[in-house]
């Protein structure tokens, strides 16, 4: 059982790895002749959700972090106090999901403030405004941004990059902005 457990920790961490490692490689789209731009539609802002939650914490707030970059590896070196004082507290993020397994159903992803795998963008995302999210209870992938509460842990020694986890996560809507459009 135990190696069973480590053995899905690899897997995860690998799967993991190679998510962040999008992070830092150019898309196609950047090499791309054509451009391609969410605009104002993929933005998420806390104005454009009616009745947000106090604990809301906005991307912009988590992206002040500061992380460096050698060989290959990050290392937290800046972490505002307003952020830094979240460890521990509920909060509550909106963003997009993108599963770092296989499968339809997923306990573990990471959730951003902008989409991590559009084939056509020609933006990425920082570490500093992605998290690893881990919910109670199983999330069928979408591409509507998410409402999640948790509890926000601060990691300060990701060899990836990644700062942020919240853990005990609940999906508590699928949110709905004013320039949502559905996907099905």
């Amino acid at each position: 059982m135990i190696q069973l457990r480590l053995r899905l920790r690899a897997t995860s961490a690998a799967l993991l790895t190679a998510a962040l490692s999008l992070l830092a490689t150019p898309s196609l789209a950047q090499r791309s002749r054509d451009v391609h731009e969410h605009g104002a539609a993929r933005e998420l802002k806390a104005s454009d959700f009616s009745g947000a939650p106090r604990d809301l914490v906005l991307w912009g707030d988590l992206a002040r972090a500061g992380l460096t970059r050698k060989n290959g590896q990050y290392k937290l070196t800046f972490m505002p106090a307003k952020i830094r004082e979240l460890h521990g507290k509920s909060v509550t993020l909106v963003g997009y999901m993108t599963a770092i397994s296989g499968g339809k159903h997923h306990t573990r992803f990471l959730l951003s403030a902008q989409p991590l795998l559009c084939d056509e963008c020609h933006a990425m995302n920082s570490p500093t405004t992605t998290a690893e999210i881990n919910a109670l209870r199983p999330q069928s992938q979408t591409d509507e941004p998410l409402t999640i509460r948790g509890t926000m842990e601060i990691v300060d020694d990701n060899p990836n990059g990644l700062v942020y986890r919240i853990n005990n996560a609940k999906v508590l809507s699928r949110a709905r902005t004013k320039n949502s459009r559905s996907t099905s």
